[in-house]
């Protein structure tokens, strides 16, 4: 409700800027000398009503095959650089109350000094979100047999009046470990989705989506490592105070932001969520009818 009117509070006066209290306040300038405007910067563009709004949606909407899209080859480099891309998922717990995690969370992200070339806001549905999680998968394997090895002992410890035979407590791990994989492996699908993939029945449910994400390509040079060492360890207990994950996660599962972990890594998750597809026309078609 009142979307138009918030927006144009929180951007502020295109030219009634004031210091600080507003996006245009902070971050965009109006200098005029003479009586004639000498530079202007307003930081931000939003439309002021419902029907200019509809217009500069549909000429987005009309050139963004053309002039959008991942904008690899705009900035300038020199030659000697290796340039990375990497990705970047802000997770959905950010976007679920109004709060401005995800403005800061982005801004802990560019003391890196690296560029985004694109943005894409996204809507995982369990098949996507089982197929971009399936390296974790593996990996959860071995995580969780230690993991358990620790509740089998902790929970056995004391409550038998006989001494366990060397090997008993590991077998069990061995024996559980795939179940307690599957069960935390849901947890993040849940998570990333809104939706509990042991209650999908058919294979249409895999594609409903509940949850969204922001997706950020960043380029630059060593972009991969730059981004992990800002984002963090994935416990946000044992990640370096000041990073992401410190300052903004919760626990594994609701750390603040996923980032690509190699080049191939990047270039695998990038395809899963297509987030080079061009959906803008068909997002405003739906909602304001024809664009031309």
């Amino acid at each position: 409700d009142n979307v138009i009117e918030e927006l144009r509070r929180v951007v502020g006066h295109i030219t009634k800027i004031s210091m600080g209290e507003t996006i245009r306040g902070t971050y965009g300038d109006y200098i005029e000398k003479k009586g004639r405007i000498a530079y202007f910067e307003p930081a931000v563009l939003t439309g002021s009503d419902e029907e200019g709004i509809e217009q500069e949606l549909k000429i987005w909407a009309k050139y963004s095959k053309t002039d959008g899209g991942i904008l690899e080859k705009i900035i300038s480099y020199p030659p000697e650089v290796k340039l990375e891309k990497t990705l970047v998922l802000i997770k959905p717990d950010s976007f679920q109350e109004l709060s401005s995690k995800v403005g800061n969370i982005i801004d802990r992200f560019s003391q890196t000094g690296l560029f985004i070339i694109g943005a894409k806001v996204i809507h995982m549905g369990v098949r996507e979100a089982e197929e971009f999680y399936a390296p974790i998968k593996e990996r959860l394997a071995e995580k969780m047999k230690g993991k358990l090895l620790k509740e089998i002992r902790s929970s056995l410890q004391g409550s038998l009046d006989f001494k366990l035979p060397q090997g008993i407590e590991e077998g069990i791990a061995e024996e559980l470990k795939s179940y307690k994989t599957e069960h935390e492996f849901n947890k993040i699908i849940k998570f990333m989705t809104g939706i509990d993939p042991r209650e999908v029945l058919d294979e249409e449910e895999k594609e409903e989506v509940r949850e969204k994400c922001l997706a950020l390509v960043y380029q630059g040079e060593n972009a991969i490592m730059k981004i992990r060492k800002v984002l963090g360890e994935t416990n946000p207990e044992e990640a370096a105070p000041g990073t992401v994950r410190k300052d903004f996660g919760l626990d594994i599962i609701k750390n603040g932001a996923h980032a690509s972990d190699s080049s191939l890594s990047a270039e695998r998750e990038m395809r899963i969520i297509q987030i080079e597809k061009d959906d803008i026309p068909e997002i405003v078609e739906r909602h304001y009818g024809r664009i031309n």
